[in-house]
């Protein structure tokens, strides 16, 4: 049933059956734990974390052992920041199923928030052996990596990302800059980056900033600075009107700010 869970954006009517179909059920008998994590599970998908919250402590405390009530209580906590308690469940949900790829990539999730970065890389690696087509694992560890300037390593998540899926965006773009940013002269790649900048683009339609912002960097690293201009002017434009001041700042000062060092 988790997986036909209606989505309350889409079909408001069906859901609202489903949650009263899920009362009924429990008013009749509260000790049904499939109905209580059906219940969480729509809750959550309407930012309801309480309720959620409610009734993943009933379904645990009628099946201490569940590991989708542990599991589903973890990412309801995540969504709500309460990292340390999410952690607990996440680590009693890999004590009772050590093959969960999804709870090892919420852990690096969390120890990248937290700034443990050593803790979450393991984590990552953990969730990619166990699931090796799962793709954000792959460009968590790039974008750790590209963070401590490890750019090889970088690299090579992100390519690995888009082996299993070539026409994944953020991909696209995180190498695209790697490449045309990088003070590496090994990965350093000008041509490879503007070719995944366009691409990029295309796909979005011109209407996404970081893959604007990729293609400005692109056109920047092979030495067509006017040609750089359109597309961050662009990138700017758009994160603004999407309310992402901080994005279009951002790049408004790399543009804006003097070469001193030529």
């Amino acid at each position: 049933l988790a997986d036909h869970l209606p989505d309350p954006q889409s079909a408001t009517g069906e859901y609202q059956r489903a949650m009263l179909y899920l009362q009924s059920a429990l008013a009749i008998d509260d000790t049904r734990v499939e109905a209580h994590l059906n219940m969480a599970r729509l809750y959550y998908r309407t930012q309801q974390a309480d309720q959620a919250e409610k009734h993943l402590r009933r379904a645990i405390e009628l099946d201490p052992d569940n590991v989708e009530a542990h599991y589903e209580f973890a990412k309801t906590l995540f969504a709500i920041r309460r990292f340390d308690d999410g952690v607990v469940q996440l680590r009693k949900v890999i004590e009772l199923d050590p093959t969960r790829a999804g709870a090892y990539y919420l852990l690096g999730l969390i120890y990248t928030r937290e700034q443990k970065l050593d803790e979450a890389i393991e984590q990552f690696r953990h969730a990619v052996r166990l699931k090796p087509d799962g793709v954000d694992g792959y460009v968590q560890l790039a974008t750790i990596h590209a963070f401590r300037n490890e750019i090889g390593k970088a690299v090579q998540y992100l390519e690995t990302a888009l082996e299993f899926a070539p026409d994944r965006l953020d991909a696209m773009v995180g190498l695209s800059w790697v490449l045309s940013t990088t003070g590496s002269t090994e990965h350093r790649d000008a041509e490879r980056a503007f070719q995944l900048a366009v691409s990029a683009c295309e796909r979005t339609q011109n209407r996404d900033p970081a893959a604007l912002d990729a293609l400005a960097a692109a056109y920047a690293a092979a030495g067509y600075f006017e040609d750089a201009v359109k597309p961050s002017a662009q990138a700017v434009e758009i994160a603004r009107s999407m309310g992402d001041t901080a994005f279009a700042d951002r790049i408004t000062t790399l543009v804006d700010t003097p070469d001193l060092d030529p």
